[in-house]
């Protein structure tokens, strides 16, 4: 009878036991599962950090930056002799089309040269590329109707421009280009001005001319008349001007 009795103590003891251990299993999950949550990093990307898919873009604070086909955009400050000193020339008819890996173009399809990047250094690249292609530099006639159609603002001067056509010798300034001045800039316009020099009259002179950031790319305002630019005088530049390639 003790025997019996023993193993019915010894028998409770273990179920009791198991009781308590699922009731403290229970117990600790609840805990953690109503546990506050840890801080952690924010989901929000930092300047040093890289979206997938965004490989060498700006950060997103930077909306100088953007272009229509993810180029980094290199630097939202005036450019300087070490943007230029960086840019790939290539020469066409006596006159040189620049390509730079931050500022543009970064498509370069049929003669088509576009997308530049946001900033000045990318609207300064599409003037000096698109007065020489404009200007009867393209590659085909083809190309120059896709430039002239896509790559200009104000409708009026577009068709005045393409009514002309495409001229059939380069019409290129007999003058020696000095550099091109930034007269004024803000993210949607850019007021640029070709610096050259007068062999012949012995003295310099500019040439203005408009940029306009449009549907992700810079677009050359034209005039009324079609002409690319909205006027030359003989004057000194007004302000600083980036040192260009000469002729």
């Amino acid at each position: 009878m003790g025997n019996r009795n023993a193993w019915f103590r010894q028998k409770t003891l273990v179920i009791t036991g198991g009781i308590v251990a699922i009731l403290a299993l229970v117990l600790v999950v609840a805990l953690l599962l109503n546990r506050p949550p840890e801080a952690g990093p924010s989901n929000v990307v930092g300047i040093s950090e890289t979206p997938t898919g965004q490989q060498n873009a700006a950060p997103e604070q930077v909306e100088t930056y953007e272009s229509s086909c993810g180029l980094s955009g290199g630097s939202v400050d005036l450019p300087d002799k070490d943007f230029v000193n960086q840019i790939k020339w290539q020469e066409s008819k006596g006159r040189k089309l620049g390509v730079s890996k931050t500022a543009g173009p970064g498509r370069m399809e049929n003669g088509v040269w576009s997308c530049y990047a946001r900033t000045p250094e990318g609207a300064l690249l599409a003037m000096n590329n698109l007065t020489f292609q404009l200007g009867g530099l393209a590659e085909s006639k083809a190309a120059w109707t896709q430039i002239a159609t896509y790559q200009t603002v104000n409708e009026t001067g577009t068709k005045a421009l393409l009514a002309d056509g495409m001229p059939t010798i380069p019409q290129t300034n007999d003058g020696e280009y000095r550099g091109i001045v930034i007269d004024g800039y803000t993210d949607n316009y850019a007021d640029l001005s070709w610096y050259l020099y007068d062999k012949e009259l012995l003295r310099p002179y500019v040439c203005s001319a408009k940029m306009q950031w449009q549907n992700g790319d810079w677009k050359m305002v034209l005039q009324n008349n079609g002409n690319l630019s909205s006027g030359c005088s003989h004057e000194e530049p007004q302000g600083d001007y980036v040192e260009w390639w000469t002729k």
